[in-house]
């Protein structure tokens, strides 16, 4: 029997669902998208399981690993619910607030709780390591903050903390430099993202004119007391 273009898009599209069935018992799978092409649609899953990272027919290894943890948006999830509060700092929070965050945390179920609590603590090792700048920090306090921050990451055996660590690591000279002088490129950078995310907005300027034009309304907004809050 011969199948139509879109009964054979059908049966294809069937058949990758139920291969991905197969991979549903993953920790926190997401559909990231589909796409089509030649054989047929493909399914972009993200996962931060191991396992996923070969096909399970062909054994076929996974081009990347985007190694992200998701989890279920809105409520009744508790651990979506404190997520404005898991990224403020505990130096600005009320010490109740703080004890009322952990017992939460402690109330989740361990597999979820206890990866959340690793992560924040390390988190917060990182942000006190930060907060010595511009305070002439001694060569004995920075390295007492930084052992305590690179220790919680290798005890936690989390590959998002071991790539955090990673890469503290690696730009390990410029954070000390920010750390003795308290100089940082922090205001240049947030500058050319909105520079980037105006040109985006507008996809693409008629003319460079104009592109000048909104870039220097968006950026100067500051200077010409826009962003006053009196």
């Amino acid at each position: 029997m011969l199948l139509s273009k879109q009964d054979d898009h059908n049966r294809r599209a069937t058949d990758v669902a139920n291969d991905t069935t197969r991979l549903l018992g993953l920790d926190g799978l997401a559909v990231v998208g589909v796409a089509g092409d030649t054989d047929g649609p493909v399914v972009h899953l993200v996962t931060a399981d191991e396992r996923a990272r070969h096909c399970p027919d062909c054994g076929t290894r996974a081009r990347r690993s985007k190694g992200r943890r998701v989890t279920h948006r809105g409520k009744g999830n508790r651990e979506w619910e404190l997520r404005n509060r898991l990224t403020r700092s505990a130096a600005r929070m009320r010490g109740e607030h703080v004890d009322a965050l952990l017992d939460e945390l402690s109330n989740l179920p361990r597999v979820i709780g206890a990866p959340i609590t690793v992560a924040w603590n390390a988190k917060e090792d990182l942000l006190d390591l930060l907060a010595t700048a511009r305070t002439r920090p001694d060569r004995e306090q920075v390295r007492d903050l930084l052992y305590r921050f690179y220790r919680r990451c290798a005890d936690a055996d989390l590959s998002e903390l071991q790539r955090l660590a990673t890469t503290v690591e690696t730009w390990w000279p410029e954070i000390l430099a920010f750390l003795h002088t308290g100089i940082t490129n922090a205001g240049s950078k947030g500058t050319n993202r909105v520079i980037k995310t105006i040109a985006r907005d507008a996809y693409g300027f008629r003319n460079p004119g104009n592109q000048r034009l909104r870039t220097r309304c968006a950026t100067t907004r500051r200077a010409r007391g826009h962003l006053d809050a009196r």
